[in-house]
């Protein structure tokens, strides 16, 4: 789960600000294939909160144990819970994960556009001919 995501139809590994920036959009566009799929699913989050809210309660606990419970003020362990948000915050494109979207978009395969490319020339290269002949 601790990785930056991919695109689920060319394999792209996408850097920590394309994703950070795909987070803001509902769905992306691939870069590299030009796919679009969609951000998200609820595994990832669930166990990006389940950690930070576990490692939370235990710090919390940790810092009530060294300080005492008589002696107890809010301010640590607020700013110690400010300091985890921020953490989870910057570490939250690790836990993300991109999928295929529901509508069925129509995968084109490299051989078929590089076929395409190659009809493309070839039909130039006689339209030249045809000219120059003339």
């Amino acid at each position: 789960m601790f990785r930056l995501p991919v695109c689920p139809y060319c394999k792209t590994v996408y850097g920590y600000n394309e994703v950070k920036k795909a987070l803001r959009k509902k769905e992306v566009c691939c870069y590299h294939c030009k796919n679009k799929f969609k951000k998200g699913g609820i595994k990832g989050l669930l166990l990006f909160a389940l950690i930070f809210i576990v490692l939370a309660v235990i710090l919390n606990l940790v810092l009530l144990g060294i300080v005492g419970i008589r002696e107890v003020s809010l301010v640590p362990l607020f700013l110690l819970d400010c300091a985890l948000a921020f953490i989870a915050y910057l570490l939250y494109p690790f836990f993300t994960e991109f999928g295929k979207t529901d509508n069925k978009t129509k995968e084109i395969p490299t051989s078929k556009i590089i076929s395409e490319n190659h009809k493309e020339k070839k039909s130039v290269r006689i339209r030249n001919r045809k000219k120059d002949s003339n």
